[in-house]
């Protein structure tokens, strides 16, 4: 049979597809705030819950040694995940839903690829062949943009699956640690931008 970690994971990438595909109507459906504001509120709802999380998880006490663990591949993690959860905000207003739930379900391919490059882990012929069809069709998407007038969000989102991607790659290098600290560094890097603060002078 598989591998009880490798089902886990297979199920936790499935859960956060599920969810994941939900961000994008309920952003349209709010109409009285902008980009920066959404971002801040989610930004700040992420952190609170990965602390709590991680406070029941190690002891309050142990979170500043946690954070300390997460080493220089934590912080690259943290700081590429930060952009990217910014990146899929404005994405998600720039362009069409759809263009950014299908250039994003290419991110892990391109994932694939980099650990690849970085890590040298293999890649099966069937991931390569999976990662030319997603190159073919986020060249679609970006041809659409171009024409259609939606290449700010085109763009965005194709900087949003790449630091996602580079993200990725960083966690699975510090994975012998708890890499977790960084993805709570992710949330606190867009709430520390001026312009995400709900009041502004």
């Amino acid at each position: 049979g598989r591998d009880p970690l490798y089902l886990r994971g297979l199920a936790f990438v499935l859960g956060a597809s599920l969810f994941n595909s939900s961000i994008g109507f309920l952003i349209r459906v709010v109409e009285e705030a902008d980009g920066w504001t959404l971002l801040f509120y989610r930004s700040i709802a992420f952190v609170i819950f990965m602390l709590g999380f991680l406070a029941f998880r190690h002891g309050p006490t142990n979170l500043p040694a946690r954070f300390r663990a997460i080493g220089y591949p934590g912080i690259l993690a943290g700081v590429m995940l930060g952009i990217s959860f910014t990146g899929f905000i404005f994405a998600l207003l720039n362009t069409t839903v759809a263009n950014v739930v299908f250039i994003g379900a290419s991110s892990p391919f391109l994932a694939a690829f980099f650990a690849y490059v970085a890590l040298r882990e293999r890649l099966s012929l069937k991931t390569w062949m999976a990662m030319g069809l997603a190159l073919v069709g986020v060249a679609v998407m970006v041809g659409d943009g171009l024409t259609g007038g939606g290449i700010l969000g085109i763009g965005l989102a194709l900087l949003t699956i790449t630091t996602f991607a580079i993200a990725l790659v960083a966690l699975r290098s510090g994975r012998r640690n708890d890499m977790r600290p960084a993805t709570c560094l992710a949330g606190v890097l867009p709430c520390v931008q001026p312009r995400s603060w709900p009041i502004r002078s």
